[in-house]
């Protein structure tokens, strides 16, 4: 049997650490996410990656972070970094080259992207292989509807005007009893819908502050359901509340 990709994921945000841990989680990878290195470092003990998904600006900030990792680990390790620059494809090549990692991918990740970037920093000698597919993502949320800004901007005040009366399972459009695997599909595809990165160019700044509340209110709601420990506490917390 092969065994699964083991994937550690460290960035500061914790927004784009979860969306990242979410995009890869839905391919079957064995995925760990850390806030930071020291943690990372600290939290695999027992466990070696594949590949580390690196914030690139922790790679900036000391440029010998990737030669940390693989000494640490003591095996070859791919690493790939991520940030919002690497929308140019030459910028991240650069960098990547300059601070020693095996490629990039741009945040917000396109998710077949961030799959074929974790192929490429495993190589063909790596201990795993990622077989599932690229997540899709619905056609509805790839072409941010409704097309138009305007219609945005109605769709975005509706929703911005009931945000603090949904609770975590309303905000991601689950039910109760949904799969943790339905929870994380469906986390995809509201954080890909409201990613600041990917806003209409026609918004005005107060739908755009709307659609940030929108998104961090959506992460929010990931944090409390996406994990079974943190779900199991959540509920709890609902259930004595008075009805």
């Amino acid at each position: 049997m092969t065994a699964r990709c083991v994937v550690c994921v460290v960035c500061a945000s914790s927004v784009t650490r979860a969306l990242l841990a979410s995009l890869l989680g839905s391919t079957g990878t064995d995925v760990h996410p850390f806030d930071s290195l020291p943690r990372a470092l600290s939290g695999m003990v027992g466990v070696v990656p594949d590949v580390v998904v690196l914030d690139a600006q922790i790679a900036r900030a000391n440029p010998e972070t990737v030669v940390r990792l693989r000494e640490a680990w003591q095996v070859p390790i791919g690493v790939v970094l991520a940030d919002r620059a690497y929308v140019d494809e030459n910028r991240g090549a650069e960098e990547a080259r300059a601070l020693g990692a095996n490629t990039y991918v741009a945040i917000p990740p396109d998710p077949g992207a961030l799959v074929d970037a974790v192929r490429r920093a495993q190589g063909p000698s790596s201990r795993a292989a990622i077989s599932a597919p690229p997540p899709s993502i619905p056609p509805e949320v790839e072409s941010s509807p409704p097309v138009d800004a305007a219609q945005m901007s109605r769709y975005v005040e509706r929703l911005w005007s009931r945000l603090d009366t949904l609770d975590a399972y309303q905000t991601l459009r689950v039910s109760t009893d949904a799969t943790i695997e339905e929870i994380r599909n469906a986390f995809r595809e509201r954080a890909l819908e409201f990613h600041p990165d990917r806003l209409h160019p026609g918004l005005d700044d107060a739908a755009r502050e709307r659609i940030y509340q929108i998104f961090k209110r959506v992460s929010w709601a990931f944090r409390k359901v996406g994990d079974p420990k943190s779900r199991r506490e959540y509920d709890a917390s609902r259930s004595r509340k008075p009805g």
